[in-house]
């Protein structure tokens, strides 16, 4: 479930409990994700769950990634090209 830390509002009202719930009560791991752990919203659900941290990949990561794909895909096979992109 994405944007955990966005449940809020009367639209999402009890979401964060019926989630807890599901969790407790299913065998099936369920994938949540944030983007702000330390948000209050995400507090009691977290006690609820294994709590992985990403990094954010490098620019170097990226383009080498955006290169293999590009390769894969026989559109892009040089090295300058992916390198020049921006990424932010």
């Amino acid at each position: 479930m994405d944007e955990v830390d966005g449940m809020s509002g009367n639209d999402d009202r009890g979401g964060n409990a019926a989630l807890i719930q599901m969790i407790k009560d299913t065998k099936t791991p369920i994938i949540c994700v944030c983007n702000d752990r330390q948000n209050t919203k995400v507090r009691s659900l977290a006690n609820h769950c294994y709590d992985k941290k990403f990094q954010r990949p490098t620019k170097q990561q990226i383009a080498k990634r955006v290169l293999e794909i590009g390769r894969a895909g026989n559109f892009i096979t040089d090295r300058k090209y992916v390198y020049g992109i921006k990424f932010h």
